[in-house]
């Protein structure tokens, strides 16, 4: 029998099925006719203690306050004893140092070209993690270039280890990462 696992918050990056695992890839906004309409907060179509494995990179900074116990609680539900659950999430002390370390040298509004090495990217300053009017920003608040891309939430190693044990998950492992630019929460545990 298939291990049934659940991508969340998928975006374009579609994990394929394989002889062993069933991938089932969801996104509020699905981009791809591979993807599953689904909301975090509401795993509905999935029965309790059902699925093997949750994976979701870069999502749970873009669940709002409210939506956030939903989210956390339906991971919880789905998940077998023994599931497991791999988080990426960026680091929001990181993230905070590193924007107040950077220049702050504003030369123009927000313009996304659909290329992050463009030098008119951004505020006008490109892929520069030195600047905090750049790619720097969207680690804050999200690129929002589309619905759905906005951080509302953030995490910190703290705040990510304690929900990990109110809802009753062992960590496996926990790292932090860099990823993207940015350092990230990588974060494998196990319901119990």
């Amino acid at each position: 029998m298939k291990k049934l696992c659940l991508h969340l918050g998928c975006g374009p990056d579609i994990i394929e099925s394989t002889a062993h695992e069933q991938w089932i890839n969801l996104d509020k906004y699905p981009r791809d006719n591979r993807v599953t309409q689904g909301d975090i907060g509401h795993l509905f179509d999935f029965a309790d203690r059902t699925v093997d494995h949750i994976q979701s990179h870069y999502m749970l900074e873009h669940v709002d306050y409210t939506t956030e116990k939903y989210a956390w609680h339906e991971m919880s539900r789905v998940l077998k004893t023994g599931g497991t659950l791999k988080l990426r999430l960026p680091d929001i002390e990181w993230v905070l140092k590193a924007w107040l370390a950077a220049k702050d040298d504003w030369k123009g509004f927000y313009k996304i070209t659909g290329d992050t090495t463009d030098p008119e990217y951004g505020f006008c300053n490109g892929p520069a993690l030195d600047n905090r009017w750049g790619v720097m920003l969207t680690w804050l608040y999200g690129s929002q270039s589309q619905p759905g891309l906005f951080h509302i939430n953030a995490y910190t190693e703290g705040k990510l280890k304690a929900i990990l044990n109110h809802f009753n998950f062992s960590i496996l492992k926990f790292d932090k990462i860099m990823d993207r630019d940015a350092q990230m929460l990588d974060v494998l545990a196990q319901k119990k």
